[in-house]
């Protein structure tokens, strides 16, 4: 799996958003040492979202089978770039949705995106 910068990751929300600002990253490990990170925090408290992109962060680390239930590539071509798709909607009392590569994590009115080293979903 190739990792995504976090640079590019910023870049694409910018375009994916004109006009709007860069959403505030919340570092979830301190001394930063895998890079999860939670942003556009709506309605949740930055200790509530990091608490979940930490334990996703173990639970993905515990089995690399993981990550393949967690989601999907659909591929156009066996040998090109695919878009994610969740295999799992529902994991640590949280409801996942993934739009393009923003993968968000929301119960009812609270909701937060999540970014890092892994994250968008990546299906390069």
């Amino acid at each position: 799996m190739r990792l995504v910068p976090l640079a590019a990751t910023l870049a694409a929300l910018a375009v994916a958003a004109p006009g709007a600002t860069a959403a505030k990253l919340h570092e979830c490990q301190h001394p930063v040492r895998t890079g999860e990170e939670a942003y556009n925090l709506r309605h949740v408290t930055v200790k509530t979202a990091c608490t979940f992109v930490r334990r996703l962060g173990r639970w993905l680390g515990a089995d690399e089978k993981n990550y393949a239930r967690l989601y999907g590539c659909h591929r156009p071509k066996p040998d090109e770039a695919g878009t994610p798709y969740l295999r799992t909607h529902y994991l640590f009392g949280w409801h996942l949705r993934n739009k393009g590569y923003v993968f968000t994590a929301y119960r009812g009115k609270s909701s937060f995106s999540v970014t890092g080293t892994d994250f968008p979903l990546n299906c390069t």
